[in-house]
């Protein structure tokens, strides 16, 4: 069979990015993604878990007319459906052996409801014709569920559909299944399903025929975390991507960027999918782009003396704020923002002296408005775009001089501060909060730390704002005690709120660590960082093979289900290539799925 139709798009493996439907088959706000390759040259397996090893269940074929068909059971986490609706592709997947996209109309069979009705037609809609007896569907983010519809064929076609691991073993295979009706009209009675789960990870389905073409439609996949940046300064002093950082847990791909020498990657951000690393000691950006990693624009920071501080870049994906401050024997606050709106992109200084401490990577975040929250050693100042100016400051007491830290919720009407402490006056410890609509006069509300509780710093909130996880990054003198630690603090959000601990791998907490080959106490936190979904925490910094009495090489801490007492799980994750690992003095970011005005839906 070799249909024809009025609209064809030829491709080979990525297209362009697309918008892609969201479990229910509708397109939704976290679905759309930036152009990007994820199939990186420098792309390296620290450590490739076994997939194989892992049990795959196999579903289909099963009668398919739209997402509902599918097992509710199958996919317990959100899915990303490739339609072909709008002719291009997500660019999580690669096509190997090449198709074509056809639709409306001609002979195109694509999935009944993609049209807006379920009546026995899918002529209406788009689907992916392949003009041999075979095609290969990769995805680029292992997903640990996977699937796609056979929608066209000839008559009684043999289909046999096989998934295979990310390293190419193969996990499963069902068929042959006799399939099609010999109908080339469009009719969708003879579509089916098929899917493969495996908790290791796949990597790649195959459908093989005994017909000389056929279609397939709604390639679909478990929506995995999104990727991943670190910077491992003082370690590796390596800028690290994780395309997808649960897929492979305990081990987990690693793509390393080269970087121009005498790099020190410590604030990262990313800006849509390209990823920014700031260098700590001169003050400049480096821009990389996943899908082409040997290019690698500069950004300096005029106005700066030093990268060091924290970097973040707004909802909108336009406006990088770096603060921190000089290298001076009196340090001031350094604070600019750079706009990629502009072409070249243009750095401004922010006015206001705002100081952020040279090694505190956490100080700012965003409301969903798009005003920043900055955490200073005076007091947590609001700024709106194009960031330039102070809107009003939340002051801290005059005795405080402190590093501290800030969190929002996803929401924007709560915000968290740590590390309000003081040098000269002993302040009570723990983590303070307020909530919207925020003022020069807003008060705090302290949630006390039991008394072992020691100097918390980073934080990660929930993604209903009903949780937050804290990390303990320094102990109080006389430096006694375990610095490696963490708690979970539930709403309610008061003077009563419980610190529950969680359990860390023992291999980052105690003296399970080293200095120069010495036993020394692990470090604490100097980063958090929670996925979209809120399956997997990310806990890092603080360690440093370069520094004299910090422990060296330390790896980094991966919590799945952090917010779930009964699923929680941790493992201890080695960052960066062999010879080089250790989780570094640096920061952590997600890459986000949705903006709020422009770019993502």
């Amino acid at each position: 069979m070799q249909p024809q139709c009025s609209q064809q798009a030829e491709f080979s493996s990525i297209l362009a990015p697309k918008r892609s439907r969201s479990a229910t088959g509708l397109r939704g706000p976290a679905s759309r993604m930036h152009r990007h390759r994820l199939m990186g040259a420098c792309l390296f397996a620290l450590v490739a878990a076994q997939a194989s090893a892992q049990t795959t269940t196999t579903s289909g074929p099963i009668p398919y007319t739209s997402p509902a068909s599918r097992p509710a059971s199958f996919i317990n986490r959100p899915v990303v459906i490739e339609d072909f609706e709008d002719s291009v592709i997500d660019p999580r997947i690669n096509i190997f052996l090449g198709g074509t996209i056809l639709g409306p109309l001609g002979q195109s069979d694509s999935v009944d409801g993609d049209d807006g009705f379920i009546d026995g037609s899918g002529n209406q809609g788009h689907c992916l014709l392949r003009n041999s007896a075979a095609i290969d569907v990769v995805f680029t983010t292992n997903p640990r569920v996977a699937g796609l519809v056979w929608t066209d064929g000839g008559q009684n076609s043999l289909v046999t559909v096989t998934a295979f691991a990310p390293d190419g073993t193969q996990l499963a295979s069902t068929g042959p299944h006799a399939l099609g009706d010999g109908n080339s009209t469009g009719n969708t009675a003879e579509d089916r399903y098929f899917g493969f789960r495996n908790d290791g990870g796949i990597g790649r389905i195959r459908m093989q025929t005994d017909s000389a073409s056929f279609e397939i439609d709604h390639i679909q996949f478990s929506n995995t975390v999104e990727p991943l940046i670190m910077g491992t300064m003082d370690d590796g002093n390596r800028a690290m991507f994780l395309a997808a950082p649960d897929a492979e847990l305990p081990g987990t791909r690693q793509q390393v960027f080269t970087l121009p020498s005498n790099n020190r990657p410590h604030g990262v951000a990313f800006l849509g999918t390209r990823a920014l690393y700031q260098d700590f000691i001169t003050p400049r950006i480096f821009v990389v782009d996943p899908g082409f990693p040997t290019q690698v624009p500069l950004i300096s920071l005029t106005g700066r003396s030093r990268g060091n501080g924290s970097l973040a870049v707004d909802p909108t994906q336009r406006y990088a704020l770096s603060i921190g401050e000089s290298a001076d024997l009196n340090p001031v606050g350094e604070a600019v923002v750079v706009d990629f709106g502009q072409q070249p992109p243009q750095v401004s200084p922010i006015a206001g002296g705002l100081r952020v401490l040279s090694f505190v990577s956490e100080a700012i975040d965003f409301a969903p408005d798009g005003r920043a929250f900055v955490c200073h050693t005076e007091g947590v100042s609001v700024l709106r775009p194009p960031y330039q100016s102070v809107d009003f400051t939340m002051p801290f007491p005059s005795v405080v001089q402190s590093p501290s830290m800030c969190r929002l919720s996803r929401d924007g009407s709560r915000l968290f501060v740590t590390r309000v402490l003081s040098e000269t006056v002993a302040l009570p410890n723990g983590v303070r909060t307020t909530t919207a609509p925020y003022s020069a006069a807003s008060s705090f509300t302290l949630m006390p730390a039991p008394p072992t509780v020691q100097g918390l710093g980073p934080m990660a909130v929930s993604p209903d704002g009903q949780a937050l996880i804290v990390g303990q990054q320094f102990l109080f003198p006389p430096d006694n005690g375990t610095r490696a630690r963490a708690f979970l603090l539930r709403a309610p959000f008061d003077g009563q709120t419980s610190y529950q601990e969680l359990t860390l791998p023992a291999s980052s907490t105690g003296l399970q660590c080293t200095d120069d080959g010495v036993p020394i106490d692990c470090p604490g936190f100097e980063a958090i960082e929670v996925s979209r979904d809120g399956t997997l925490a990310v806990l890092s910094g603080n360690s440093g093979a370069a520094v004299s009495s910090r422990a060296d090489r330390v790896p980094a801490v991966f919590i799945r289900h952090p917010f779930n007492d009964q699923a929680r799980s941790s493992v201890a994750v080695p960052i960066g290539p062999a010879g080089f690992e250790g989780r570094g003095a640096g920061g952590i970011d997600f890459q986000p799925d949705r903006m709020y005005t422009s770019g993502f839906e």
